[in-house]
């Protein structure tokens, strides 16, 4: 994990999102947190947790984060790595804009 945030903020990035508001979500928080990288949202799936708050942070959807300009994100989860950035990517090919993906 903290290879993750090593090489995101190695690439200048000072600003994430999370996908994935479970217990990995939450130690790269706190990684990202010792790194001086911002989070801005935990994205997730399950739509029963979106609009409350993890560490302070809000979950929501991807949709929404999106829409609030978020671009770059890591990839919390260790088993759906490539299902969640083919997700990502899909969305993206929507628009005009690109994401910026990292993971384990």
């Amino acid at each position: 994990m903290q290879e993750v945030v090593e090489k995101v903020q190695s690439d200048g990035v000072t600003e994430v999102s999370l996908y994935g508001a479970g217990e990995n979500g939450r130690q790269f928080y706190f990684i990202c947190c010792l790194y001086h990288i911002k989070v801005n949202a935990f994205i997730d799936r399950k739509e029963s947790i979106w609009g409350t708050k993890k560490e302070g942070i809000p979950v929501m959807g991807l949709d929404e984060a999106m829409e609030k300009g978020n671009d770059t994100y890591i990839v919390t989860s260790l088993f759906s790595i490539s299902e969640i950035s083919e997700f990502i990517k899909e969305k993206y090919s929507r628009t005009d804009r690109k994401a910026k993906i990292y993971s384990v």
